[in-house]
């Protein structure tokens, strides 16, 4: 998502965390 210290979202809006 947004953020490396974001969690995995079902989607990538911003940077690959996944």
């Amino acid at each position: 998502a947004e953020g490396i210290s974001a969690p995995p979202d079902h989607q990538p809006l911003g940077s690959v965390d996944a």
